[in-house]
């Protein structure tokens, strides 16, 4: 039986990877397991009157799209140091139109349908806000109930009207701030190389005053990880600060100077998962909530719960994005590329987009745990795998693993055994419960 022990927080924490259990051991049982990479017999039969069938059983993959994310603009305000999509543009500018917007709606979604998704992408979306307005009143008037709009963007340009409109079709919205003002304005640049700090808090500001106590379900901030912002600590403090949920991403870049400094990254990320549990110990869970990024509460939640994670994303299974000549792909990071083009609304018809994609996507989504460089890491069913697209599966026959994604990913896996394993038992159902 594989385990992960975990022995330098305080506690010796012994984690079930295939039954998503964890449990708290005595030193004893700790040095007896430390040097051994299954667990000995007589261990066994200790945890095993723990060990239930508790755990999420898989369904097939079927090609059922719950989100379509229209790429409404190949165009951005901004210049930032990491972006991947050549300044917003993805070797192509331009702006969506209403009828590529309505086609896609129509191709993928039947007419009356309800619960499905709608996110709004770019470059930077609100460069084409006329063209969303009129996409989300048709989406109003073609499906049922329960629609789900979201949108990603800068937040440069957010006024008190859009702010107006997002509140009133009950959007949520991702906001992108990578750290204080310092930090920040080395990273997200205006064209004219001025910083973006000041225009995105203003956008915040805004959106408070829109959203009032909806304001927690509704937004997000996310930050992505650099050798310019990465002390983990710090930017969980700052981030704290703004009383709005967050999360943390690594950048993408083949650019040695922006990737983080991974052993310093990894340390302080250790650093902070002392001073939480610290927090914790003292009962400050308000504190202690303000500090805790959307990844690691979304490890939380997959401890809480035990349902394992087999893929990073919905790619290929869940999600389909259409930019602005209509051409479609099962992720956005693929948008200008051959790999991962399904067709196109304009051109194809519903049954060859969704042939392509059965025959040649999925046939490459593997389960995480089918994945031989995944098959041994204790958090392969919380991880879920890497991002399609840094990976290669799809364009590649071999799935190349990022060794610094991993080390990051394990190392805040391991961050939310350890703040489970404190966090009371009322706590932990209220902590679920409240995020987005």
């Amino acid at each position: 039986m594989e385990f992960k022990l975990i022995n330098h927080f305080g506690k010796y924490l012994l984690f079930l990877p295939e039954n998503l259990l964890l449990l708290e051991i005595d030193e004893e049982i700790s040095h007896q397991i430390k040097d051994n990479d299954f667990l000995p017999p007589n261990i066994v039969s200790v945890v095993k009157p723990f060990i239930d069938n508790k755990i999420c059983s898989f369904n097939s993959i079927n090609f059922k799209p719950q989100l379509l994310v229209l790429t409404v603009s190949h165009m951005c305000n901004l210049k930032c140091v990491y972006c991947y999509a050549e300044e917003g543009t993805y070797h192509s500018k331009g702006l969506m139109n209403l009828e590529t917007a309505k086609k896609a709606i129509e191709m993928f979604y039947e007419k009356g349908q309800s619960n499905v998704g709608i996110s709004f992408f770019g470059g930077e979306p609100l460069i084409n806000f006329s063209v969303i307005k009129k996409v989300v009143n048709f989406a109003n008037s073609y499906l049922g109930k329960n629609i789900r709009f979201a949108i990603t963007t800068n937040g440069t340009i957010i006024t008190p009207e859009i702010a107006t409109f997002f509140r009133k079709n009950n959007f949520s919205i991702t906001l992108s701030l990578d750290g204080n003002q310092k930090l920040n304005d080395k990273l997200r640049l205006k064209k004219n190389k001025k910083g973006t700090y000041e225009d995105i808090i203003k956008a915040i500001e805004i959106l408070h005053s829109s959203y009032k106590n909806d304001i927690f379900k509704k937004i997000l901030l996310r930050a992505t990880l650099t050798s310019k912002n990465d002390d983990f600590t710090n930017l969980m403090e700052f981030f704290s600060t703004l009383t709005i949920p967050f999360t943390v991403f690594l950048v993408s870049t083949n650019d040695n100077k922006l990737k983080p400094r991974i052993d310093e990254l990894l340390n302080s990320i250790d650093i902070y998962t002392d001073k939480m549990i610290k927090l914790l110990k003292e009962r400050n869970f308000d504190k202690f909530q303000k500090k805790l990024p959307n990844i690691i509460w979304m490890f939380l939640k997959i401890l809480h719960t035990r349902q394992k994670r087999y893929y990073p994303c919905g790619a290929g299974r869940k999600v389909v994005v259409v930019n602005p000549k209509g051409d479609v792909y099962v992720c956005h990071r693929f948008d200008g590329t051959f790999t991962g083009k399904v067709g196109n609304v304009l051109k194809d018809n519903k049954i060859k987009i969704f042939k392509i994609i059965e025959e040649t996507i999925m046939e490459k989504i593997k389960k995480v745990d089918i994945l031989k460089e995944c098959q041994s890491c204790f958090a392969r069913y919380i991880c879920g795998g890497q991002c399609y697209y840094e990976s290669g599966i799809i364009d590649k026959k071999n799935y190349k693993l990022n060794k610094d994604y991993c080390r990051f990913v394990r190392k805040l896996v391991e961050t939310s055994i350890a703040l489970y394993s404190y966090i009371p038992e009322k706590l932990k159902k209220i902590l679920i419960q409240r995020r987005r």
